[in-house]
């Protein structure tokens, strides 16, 4: 079994939403046919060379006198579904939960809680849509719950 990683589309709405956790994996804008790719359209960390990952900033570091890198602005990190799924639970409090539909013919479906607490929480459901997969409810779970954070 492997974990599936999220899309391309969802990895850049999570970028947009404040997820910057450094992956083994990442999606690339700059250049669609890079060699780097695998078959997933994903690139592996550290294939590539630390002046096209990372850019140099203006900016050195006060304590070091090091100059400071971001990262390249084409570069999107692309985690499994799982780590952001996590992410989203500890970061924003929000929880995706994707349950069986027992009484079709074997379809899934998501529930997404904010502000999960002990205490308090909303819930806003998927329903009516189904998905034939774990996978791709949790996968639109993961978009519906992206939206939910204000920039």
């Amino acid at each position: 079994m492997k974990e599936k990683l999220i899309t391309f589309d969802t990895a850049k709405l999570a970028k947009e939403k404040g997820f910057n956790l450094k992956t083994p994996k990442y999606y690339t804008t700059e250049n669609p046919h890079s060699y780097h790719k695998d078959l997933e359209g994903v690139c592996i960390l550290g294939l590539m060379h630390n002046n096209t990952l990372y850019q140099p900033q203006e900016e050195i570091d006060e304590k070091t006198g090091i100059p400071m890198y971001r990262l390249n602005p084409a570069i999107v990190y692309a985690p499994t579904q799982s780590l952001l799924q996590k992410w989203l639970r500890e970061k924003h409090s929000i929880a995706i939960l994707v349950n069986f539909n027992d009484n079709t013919t074997f379809e899934f479906h998501y529930f997404i809680h904010t502000n999960i607490s002990i205490s308090y929480s909303n819930r806003i459901c998927c329903l009516p849509t189904r998905y034939k997969t774990y996978e791709e409810a949790l996968e639109n779970g993961l978009v519906e719950a992206l939206k939910q954070i204000e920039n």
